[in-house]
């Protein structure tokens, strides 16, 4: 785009209420989710230069990858690199991807310590099994050793392998 152009429309889109249409001098040019259209502040008549347009276009790949990231999250608790792992799957840039893990480490719904203080104790009550095999799933899953250390040490019973083994495990 190396001029600039006005907005002459914007509508919401039929499928997805939540998504806008956007049209620049008559013809549809993008489609943004509610959160981006309201952060910018659009309306219809405001002209955008080609800096505007891409700061709103990477905050709406931004969303999408927030998005992607929280409907992985929804179905259970994951680590941080499970999240990255299938983001890259998906495509998304490096960049994206650390800007969207810190975000959601900020909300605290990416938490490696307490997804592992988690994982222990789901495993104990469902699927009990001894440390060593514990510390392989944490590594596996990506989590730092003092986070698993320190998540072994408040959740897992020690002095109990044989209780474990046998079945019938006392924990907490």
């Amino acid at each position: 785009m190396t001029k600039e152009k006005r907005i002459s429309r914007i509508e919401s889109q039929k499928k997805n209420q939540k998504r806008i249409s956007v049209f620049l001098d008559g013809e549809f040019a993008f489609g943004l989710d509610q959160e981006t259209f309201f952060r910018f502040g659009l309306k219809k008549g405001d002209i955008l230069n080609k800096k505007k347009l891409n700061q709103i276009l990477d905050s709406e790949k931004k969303i999408k990858v927030k998005n992607a990231a929280l409907n992985f999250l929804s179905y259970r608790a994951r680590s941080e690199k499970e999240i990255k792992d299938r983001l890259k799957r998906k495509g998304y840039s490096r960049k994206l991807i650390d800007e969207v893990i810190s975000d959601l480490k900020r909300l605290n719904f990416l938490n490696d310590y307490q997804f592992a203080l988690n994982w222990i104790k789901d495993r104990l009550d469902h699927k009990p099994r001894g440390e060593k095999l514990l510390r392989a799933e944490l590594l596996k899953l990506g989590i730092k050793e003092e986070f698993i250390e320190k998540s072994l040490e408040e959740a897992y019973p020690k002095n109990n392998e044989k209780e474990i083994a046998l079945g019938c495990p006392t924990f907490y």
